[in-house]
């Protein structure tokens, strides 16, 4: 009997959800590719080769700015502007510069994990073995480090839980995973599609591989994995890392509301090209001309500018005609624009000018939804820590936690005098002010009080100006 491996939990909704705000991150390339999917054509009933060709230039006029894209780039970049801290025992440092068993480090596969959370509001975790035959002795275990494989939120197609003395786990997960082969000496690459089913049998994990054939799905492999020491495991090495927690449930992607406002300025963008271009070359136009005189004079080829000149009949005009603008759609792109500095695309526009008030208000909003993936991902990748140590019989402290100490604002000039005359004026401690320096990073975070007295003690008192 044939199993249908390939069911998927997610509906074609989230699906296409996911796919937009991947496209809109990944920018113009990936908007234009979708087509119709984000921009409607121009009289979509008309299949004549004419209209044809108009939405070919319809799309290619158009303008895509990755307002989204970047974005998301700064929220990492305000992420890792820090670097994560990290308790590893040593028989685990080598998930530092290969994590994935693929050359990825730890900091990479971290990074990726939080952009897919970051943006889509969802990612899998999942610490893979090497087959084992029984125990292993630590010499036998050297070179055979558990590995962290990261999961795109569309590749988790299916899953479900139970509840065991009111602890609720996973059963099972199936994953979508891609498979590139080569034949030695041949340099074609060809690909397939292959799913991991992960699921508990009678309380033992265990891990099969279908891929698909003529007769449908063939299991190709299958295996029961142990820890170094030989034991099965009772549980399944899979989590999933969400915008607001880690449990099985779809979070809401933090970037979906601007990535969809996004692709409505493209296509406003379109409307500004394609009236742009229509209206916005003038058209001669002459007037008082006889069909006689213009066959012998004009012969269909008219010359514009000031080499050249048009000899009219007495009592003939000529004239450029233009259209008015339009510009409801550059209206409509100004607004969306403001909208989209709104919802966290600071990087959209450099330079913008917003109140100091505004501006912090806008950025702890975004920070309160970054801090909650970085959370969210730390709590996940200690997890998958902590699994590979159980299963190379490490014992230690093991845990990654990514910054949350974001900084959301600058000192001005300004700013520095007036806390400085609020400490003259003994509203506010010397320490108080020594304290928000350091959150600013003016004054190095790890300097102390005493520190900075020994240094002022030992420096010239400078010379008033």
């Amino acid at each position: 009997m044939t199993q249908q491996v390939d069911y998927c939990r997610i509906d074609g909704d989230k699906l296409r959800l996911w796919q937009m705000i991947d496209d809109a991150c990944e920018g113009e390339q990936a908007i234009k590719k979708g087509g119709d999917n984000y921009l409607p054509k121009l009289n979509r009933h008309d299949i004549t080769e004419q209209n044809t060709e108009r939405n070919s230039q319809y799309k290619l006029r158009a303008s895509y700015f990755n307002a989204t894209g970047r974005t998301r780039s700064g929220l990492m970049g305000v992420a890792f502007a820090k670097d994560p801290t990290a308790e590893l025992p040593s028989n685990l440092e080598y998930l530092t510069d290969n994590a994935n068993g693929e050359g990825i480090g730890l900091e990479q596969v971290v990074q990726k994990t939080l952009s897919h959370v970051a943006s889509l509001g969802r990612a899998g975790l999942l610490v893979d073995y090497p087959a084992t035959s029984g125990s292993m002795s630590k010499a036998e275990s050297a070179g055979k480090g558990a590995t962290i494989l990261r999961y795109h939120p569309r590749q988790i197609i299916n899953w479900d839980t139970e509840t065991v003395d009111g602890v609720t786990r996973l059963s099972l997960v199936v994953l979508k995973e891609q498979s590139t082969t080569r034949k030695p000496g041949d340099f074609k690459h060809c690909d397939s599609i292959r799913y991991r089913v992960l699921e508990l049998i009678d309380g033992v994990y265990q891990v099969r591989i279908f891929e698909k054939s003529r007769k449908g799905f063939e299991e190709v492999d299958s295996f029961l994995p142990t820890d170094v020491s030989g034991k099965y495991w009772q549980e399944i090495p899979f989590t999933f890392v969400g915008a607001e927690n880690n449990d099985t449930d779809f979070d809401q992607a933090p970037l979906a509301d601007l990535a969809q406002l996004n692709i409505a300025h493209y296509r406003n963008s379109a409307d500004l090209e394609e009236g742009s271009f229509i209206a916005g070359q003038p058209t001669l136009a002459m007037i008082g001309l006889n069909q006689t005189w213009y066959d012998n004079n004009i012969k269909d080829q008219v010359y514009l500018g000031v080499r050249g000149g048009i000899a009219l009949p007495t009592g003939a005009d000529a004239k450029l005609l233009q259209a008015s603008p339009n510009s409801l759609p550059l209206e409509l792109m100004k607004h969306k624009e403001e909208q989209m500095i709104k919802l966290g695309a600071r990087l959209m526009l450099p330079g913008v000018n917003v109140t100091a008030t505004a501006t912090n208000s806008s950025d702890k909003s975004a920070y309160s939804v970054l801090a909650l993936c970085c959370a969210n991902v730390s709590a996940a990748v200690t997890k998958c820590l902590q699994w590979c140590a159980q299963y190379m019989g490490v014992t230690g402290d093991t845990w990654y936690e990514i910054s949350r100490d974001f900084v959301t604002a600058q000192l001005t000039a300004q700013d520095l005098l007036a806390l400085v005359q609020l400490w003259q004026s003994g509203t506010v401690a010397k320490s108080d002010i020594r304290a928000l320096l350091r959150k600013f990073e003016i004054v190095d975070p790890e300097r102390t009080d005493e520190e900075i007295d020994a240094d002022l003690e030992n420096e010239p008192v400078p010379l008033s100006a």
